[in-house]
């Protein structure tokens, strides 16, 4: 005796779970973006009022691609939305450029204190550039410390309200047939 199975609908049910992976897609990226953006306002709110003005360039992006979903999520200086940002200088000081968004790196990681430290030499009339020391160096390491668990909670609501509205979503297009 021959037992033959015929299960019909596969092409409906392969779709409908396509849906609810982009649905998942959509939840996660959202929640992350939730806890990257609670991460930035903290690393705002640490950064030395002497370069107050480079806040507006503190910054959140997630890649996605299409085959792969969710690739990447950042945050930090420069990332997401570039923005032109002047150079501000200490009144203090009569050479440099100042730090801007462009050059924020100097402020945090120090500038020229390699081993041996890389200085330019006096050329053609130029002079030579200077060193600068670290300033805050565990400024984003501490900010995330600092907000594991809020960034957590926020994630979590995040999520929730996400999922709240695609079950809504799904609700009126399952009304409409």
């Amino acid at each position: 005796m021959q037992v033959k199975f015929e299960i019909e609908g596969i092409e409906q049910l392969a779709a409908n779970f396509n849906r609810l992976d982009f649905q998942a897609q959509k939840i996660a990226s959202s929640a992350l973006k939730a806890g990257l953006n609670v991460v930035a306002q903290q690393i705002k709110a640490d950064l030395s009022p002497k370069i107050k003005h480079v806040r507006k360039t503190v910054g959140v992006v997630l890649k996605r691609s299409v085959r792969k979903g969710l690739k990447a999520a950042k945050v930090g200086f420069n990332v997401g939305k570039l923005r032109a940002e002047e150079a501000v200088r200490s009144g203090r000081n009569r050479g440099g450029v100042g730090i801007s968004g462009e050059n924020i790196h100097w402020w945090i990681l120090g500038a020229g204190l390699g081993n041996p430290p890389r200085v330019r030499k006096k050329l053609a009339g130029k002079p030579p550039t200077g060193t600068m020391a670290t300033q805050q160096l565990t400024l984003v390491p501490n900010a995330y410390s600092k907000t594991k668990q809020t960034t957590l909670k926020a994630m979590q609501k995040a999520a929730a309200r996400r999922l709240r509205d695609s079950v809504r979503e799904l609700e009126r297009k399952a009304a409409r047939k």
